[in-house]
C-alpha cells in the first residue's frame, strides 16, 4: 500500500478531526487509501493554535510523546486542489487552516472525513514522496 511521511505533529493531526488537508508544493493524482507515516523529525516550533490542538488531543508532552519513525494509520485521499482554491471556497475549519501552509501555488490533498488509526504505531523507515509499505505489515493493524 502507498504511504507518505509527514513530520510530527502533522502526521498525528492528519489522523484527527482537526486536519483535513495535507499541504505540499506538489500536486498528486493519487486517490484512495494512503498510510500515514510519522517521520523522525518533529516540528517543535508551531503556531499557538497548533500547540493548543496538540495539547488538547495528545497531552502537554506531545513534543516528546508523539510516535516518530512509524506508520500511524490510514487516510483516504479524495481530492487535490490548489491551496488558493481551498479557502474560502471549500468548506473546512480554522483548525485545518492552522495545520497547513495554504500559500499561493501550493496544493492541498483533501482526505475523506473518516480515517483509521493503527492500534499501535508500526516502526518503519519512511522515504520522501510516496513509497510502498508491504500489505502484510499493516494487515490487522487498524482499529478505528
Amino acid at each position: 500500500m502507498r504511504a507518505i511521511s509527514l513530520h510530527q505533529p502533522f502526521a498525528s493531526l492528519w489522523l484527527s478531526p482537526h486536519k483535513l488537508h495535507e499541504t505540499r508544493h506538489w500536486l498528486t493524482n493519487i486517490r484512495g487509501p494512503v498510510i500515514v507515516h510519522a517521520s523522525k523529525k518533529i516540528e517543535t516550533e508551531v503556531s499557538d493554535r497548533v500547540d493548543f490542538l496538540c495539547r488538547s488531543r495528545f497531552g502537554t508532552n506531545w513534543r516528546t510523546d508523539l510516535p516518530r519513525g512509524a506508520l500511524l494509520g490510514q487516510v483516504h485521499i479524495i481530492d487535490c486542489l490548489r491551496a488558493e482554491n481551498i479557502y474560502p471556497v471549500q468548506p473546512s475549519t480554522d483548525d485545518d487552516f492552522a495545520c497547513g501552509h495554504f500559500k499561493f501555488g501550493r496544493y492541498g490533498w483533501r482526505r475523506a472525513a473518516e480515517y483509521r488509526i493503527f492500534e499501535r504505531p508500526i516502526l518503519f523507515k519512511g522515504k520522501q514522496g510516496f513509497f510502498n509499505v508491504p500489505d502484510e505489515l499493516i494487515a490487522g493493524a487498524m482499529t478505528t
